[in-house]
């Protein structure tokens, strides 16, 4: 029997990773009992990004209300990424759009690969 993952994910998203790497690992303890297949579904959690992006701390102040905050949510995600280990998005200082043209960048031109494949292209 095989159990089919659908996920829905937001490839920029330091959240999605750290749920990337933790159905990783659940995966692989779940190996030898059964097949497992994953499959990978884009999701755009800021689809008004401009194609050119914009300042980091301007985006993070207006989306989560003041930079202070926006810091104590990165606090949270540095911890959680630590057990996980994945990477950190804090030293970024721009955000980005990377949706291809039809929506705002070019960051999931390897989704239909990565869903096709049931497995989601490595990230830094």
């Amino acid at each position: 029997m095989t159990l089919t993952v659908d996920v829905i994910s937001d490839a920029i998203c330091p959240w999605c990773y750290i749920g990337k790497r933790r159905l990783e690992k659940a995966v692989a303890a779940f190996a030898g009992r059964n097949q497992v297949r994953v499959r990978w579904h884009p999701f755009q959690l800021n689809p008004h990004m401009p194609r050119e992006g914009m300042e980091r701390k301007d985006y993070r102040t207006a989306k989560f209300g003041s930079w202070e905050r926006s810091l104590a949510l990165d606090a949270q995600v540095a911890e959680a990424g630590r057990a996980g280990r994945a990477s950190s998005t804090t030293r970024w200082t721009r955000r980005t759009a990377w949706w291809p043209a039809s929506c705002s960048g070019s960051g999931s031109r390897s989704w239909p690969s990565a869903s096709e494949g049931g497995t989601e292209p490595e990230r830094g």
